[in-house]
C-alpha cells in the first residue's frame, strides 16, 4: 500500500514537472504571439501611411489632369485668336493693296501680323498635341494610381484582419498560460497531499508491524505459560501417586 502511494506521489510530481514545462512553453508562445501582434500592428500602420501617401498622389494627379484641361482650353482660345488675327491681317492686306502706294507700309505690317498669327497658330497646334499627350499619360497614371490605391486598401484590410487574428491568438495563448498555471498549482497541492498520505500510511504500516511483533511476543509468552502450567500439573499428579 505504502509503495503504491509512493509511486502515485512520484507520478504526480512528474506530472507537475511536465505542467511546469508546459507553462514555460505557453509563456514563450505568449511572448512570441505578443511580438507578432505588435509587428503586425506596426506593419498595418505603415501600410495605412503608404495608402495615405498613394491617395495624396492620386489626388495630385487628378489636379494635374484638371490643370492640363485648363491649359488645353487656354491654348484653344489662343488658337481662335490667332485665326481671327490672321483673318484680320489678310483683310488689312487686301485693303492696303486697294489703297495703292499709300497703303504699302500698312500692307507690310499686315503681312507681318499675319505671319505672326500663323506661327502662333502652328505653336498652338504643337502645344495642343503636347497637352494631349500629357493628358493621356496623366489619365493613365491616375488610373494606375487608383488601382494602386485599391490594392493598398485591400492590403490594409488584410493586414488588419491578420492583426485581429494574431491578437485573438495572443488572447488564447494568455488563457492557456493561465490554465497551465492553475494546473501547476493544483498538481503541486496534489503532490503535497499524496506525499502526506504516503507518510501517514507508512507510519501506520510501521505501527502495524510493531503491533504484530508485540502480538507475537505475547503469543510466545502465553505458550510458555501454558507449557509451564502443564508441567506443574504433571508434577502435582506424580506427587500424589508418590504420597499414596
Amino acid at each position: 500500500m505504502a509503495a503504491a502511494l509512493e509511486e502515485l506521489s512520484a507520478s504526480v510530481e512528474q506530472i507537475g514537472e511536465n505542467a511546469n514545462a508546459a507553462h514555460s512553453a505557453s509563456q514563450q508562445a505568449g511572448e512570441v504571439s505578443k511580438s507578432g501582434a505588435e509587428a503586425v500592428y506596426a506593419s498595418t500602420q505603415e501600410i495605412a501611411a503608404i495608402a495615405g501617401t498613394v491617395k495624396d498622389s492620386a489626388a495630385q494627379l487628378k489636379a494635374l489632369e484638371a490643370v492640363s484641361d485648363n491649359i488645353g482650353q487656354i491654348v484653344s482660345t489662343i488658337r481662335e485668336i490667332a485665326d481671327q488675327t490672321n483673318l484680320l491681317a489678310l483683310n488689312a492686306a487686301i485693303e492696303a493693296a486697294r489703297a495703292g502706294e499709300h497703303g504699302r507700309g500698312f500692307a507690310v505690317v499686315a503681312d507681318e501680323v499675319r505671319s505672326l498669327a500663323e506661327r502662333t497658330a502652328q505653336s498652338t497646334v504643337e502645344i495642343t498635341d503636347m497637352v494631349s499627350q500629357i493628358q493621356k499619360r496623366t489619365e493613365a497614371a491616375a488610373d494606375e494610381m487608383q488601382e494602386s490605391v485599391e490594392r493598398v486598401e485591400a492590403g490594409v484590410s488584410k493586414a488588419k484582419r491578420a492583426g485581429q487574428s494574431v491578437a485573438e491568438i495572443e488572447q488564447k495563448t494568455q488563457q492557456v498560460v493561465q490554465a497551465t498555471l492553475d494546473i501547476q498549482h493544483v498538481l503541486k497541492e496534489q503532490a503535497m497531499a499524496a506525499r502526506e498520505v504516503a507518510e501517514t500510511v507508512e507510519g501506520i504500516a510501521n505501527l502495524a508491524d510493531s503491533n504484530a511483533a508485540q502480538a507475537q511476543q505475547a503469543y510466545t509468552a502465553s505458550q510458555h505459560v501454558q507449557d509451564t502450567t502443564l508441567m506443574i500439573d504433571e508434577l502435582r499428579k506424580q506427587f500424589k501417586v508418590y504420597v499414596s
